[in-house]
């Protein structure tokens, strides 16, 4: 089930694809501020797993155009998506010794 209307439409919807980066960068903020567990994600449309993959992709195709200050926002945001909760990418980790949570998180 896709919740996008045909290509077609687009223009007289005023729906813009691929999206401008300030808007995608608002939907990351909005979702990653919300006090919604992820485990109880109320998005119909996507799973928090797809879709944090296609917000990671867009940003990965648009990162040289970012300003080194958004660059540097996104950084420090947490925003991967770990268990029921947001996680600064600085906390992750493909191997821990031991479970270090809730401060690393093992990838």
């Amino acid at each position: 089930n896709s919740c996008a209307p045909p290509q077609v439409m687009f223009s007289s919807l005023g729906i813009v694809s691929p999206p401008p980066i300030s808007i995608v960068l608002r939907q990351v903020r909005e979702l990653t501020e919300s006090d919604v567990a992820l485990d109880q994600w109320p998005h119909q449309y996507g799973t928090v797993e797809q879709v944090f993959c296609d917000l990671f992709s867009f940003l990965q195709d648009n990162y040289e155009d970012l300003s080194p200050r958004v660059k540097d926002a996104l950084a420090d945001r947490p925003l991967v998506p770990i268990g029921g909760a947001f996680v600064k990418s600085s906390r992750l980790f493909f191997r821990l010794a031991k479970d270090l949570a809730p401060f690393f998180y093992e990838v």
